[in-house]
């Protein structure tokens, strides 16, 4: 999962370094495997900002715990800091998600009301803005709401991967930690779709 996050005074990023020191504290994966960074430091260390930020703060190539999903905490490490805010990794695949759903309802089948491009309605669209991977991980809501065929067992390639009752990734993520304040703390862009960059990576 790559995602660019704006870690302002408010979200409570642990720092997290020396990827061998004391594993057993490590959060597990969601697959439960791998052994992760650990070595946490305290919520308070990590959130006082430099300049404003907790961002600021950080070095490329460490280490923060934040959100978590399907009840686990998340490793991320920082692969960029621009005044934009981190860019973070998840050090693990988090799941496998389908890019967007048949139009149609149901997968290699033309039909529907979505759109007239029968490749779409038969193989969902690869218009990144409004699929449906882009409207999950975007969204905090316990329903997402999609704007097209949602997710669906009959929507996606031999019913793999659907998620369309599972809440928004951001659902794991505190109040604090979205930055609920006005200001969007996260924004998953198409950089976050391709092969291995992404941990929700297209699987159908």
């Amino acid at each position: 999962m790559v995602a660019k996050a704006k870690l302002g005074s408010a979200a409570p990023a642990a720092e997290v370094s020396a990827p061998e020191e004391k594993a057993a504290k490590a959060p597990p994966a969601a697959t439960g495997e791998q052994n992760a960074p650990t070595n946490v430091q305290g919520d308070d260390a990590a959130a006082k900002p430099a300049e404003g930020t907790a961002a600021a703060k950080l070095k490329v190539g460490s280490y923060v715990l934040f959100g978590s999903y399907l009840g686990e905490a998340i490793l991320w490490k920082v692969a960029d800091i621009s005044s934009g805010g981190a860019m973070l990794v998840s050090e693990r695949i988090l799941c496998l998600k389908p890019f967007d759903a048949a139009e149609s309802g149901q997968f290699d089948a033309e039909g529907g009301s979505f759109t007239e491009d029968k490749e779409t309605q038969k193989w969902g669209s690869n218009k990144w803005s409004n699929s449906n991977l882009c409207e999950w991980l975007n969204s905090s809501a316990q329903k997402v709401a999609y704007t097209t065929q949602p997710p669906t067992e009959s929507a996606v390639k031999d019913g793999h991967y659907a998620y369309a009752k599972e809440p928004g990734f951001l659902s794991g993520f505190s109040q604090n930690e979205q930055c609920n304040n006005g200001n969007k703390s996260w924004r998953h862009n198409r950089q976050s779709v391709p092969s291995f960059r992404s941990g929700a990576q297209q699987a159908g």
